[in-house]
């Protein structure tokens, strides 16, 4: 009886496909390790702290054209880079790393400084790379860049260097300015996001596919909402803890407290 043989062509197909899934496993570790070389675990100085007054924040510039505001001064310290589970500002271009950078307020001081943590293409402030784990301090007006992104991060009202830059609408009145510079007010918001937001995730969602019609009609059925309350200032920050897309969620939308200047 004749024997039963493979035939040649399916046995170096079967050769090829293991091949192929021993360069995918290569490929699959190289990988790891490159995760394991770009997320450099961040230890939070001791001197960081809560900012007082929330007014910090990034001006962010796109081929000359200011394309957003971040705020800064919210929290003891914000990571910046492309990983968006662990980063609170998220740097989508592909020269940054996971983990890139830092900018921590000091509780004693009050100021921001900024750190590389360890980014294979560099932090710039105002056109100078600065050395990797090294705090560097933010001054009013200074300019950051991050590796190779085109996007210009310009530091405002952090309260030190070159001055305030009033956000439009403010008081330009000096007189008035000085009069009611120890006033405060706290605000307190609720986002929704779509997918043509810059970031369109968040902790309630990791790919967000509303539309814009479908966010503007969500937000004006929350306000509806928040209005029709008994306990209007309540509804609000219970309707924040469960529908904002904001991190500030866990505060019941609260942004913290904002002073003139």
């Amino acid at each position: 009886q004749p024997m039963s043989r493979t035939p040649p062509g399916d046995s170096t197909e079967k050769e090829r496909g293991r091949e192929r899934e021993r360069e995918r496993e290569k490929e699959r570790e190289k990988e790891k390790e490159r995760e394991r070389r770009e997320r450099p675990k961040f230890n939070v100085p001791e001197w960081a702290g809560i900012p007082r007054v929330a007014s910090a924040y990034l001006e962010v510039h796109k081929d000359g054209v200011v394309v957003d505001n971040v705020s800064i001064g919210t929290k003891a310290f914000f990571l910046l880079g492309r990983d968006s589970e662990l980063c609170d500002i998220v740097l989508e271009n592909t020269s940054v790393s996971r983990q890139h950078a830092a900018i921590v307020h000091h509780k004693e001081s009050g100021r921001y400084y900024l750190i590389d943590l360890q980014s294979d293409h560099g932090v710039f402030l105002n056109d100078g790379r600065i050395p990797p784990n090294k705090p560097k301090l933010l001054e009013d007006g200074v300019v950051i860049r991050f590796a190779a992104s085109s996007r210009k991060y310009v530091v405002r009202n952090t309260g030190g260097g070159g001055g305030t830059k009033k956000r439009p609408g403010e008081d330009r009145n000096a007189a008035s300015v000085k009069k009611n510079k120890g006033e405060q007010i706290r605000c307190s918001h609720i986002l929704v996001k779509h997918r043509g937001s810059r970031r369109p995730s968040s902790w309630r969602q990791s790919t967000i596919t509303r539309t814009l019609e479908e966010a503007m009609q969500r937000i004006s059925d929350l306000r509806n909402r928040v209005l029709q309350a008994d306990d209007p200032k309540r509804a609000f920050g219970e309707i924040a803890e469960r529908e904002s897309d904001c991190s500030s969620a866990k505060r019941k939308g609260d942004l913290g407290g904002f002073t003139r200047g």
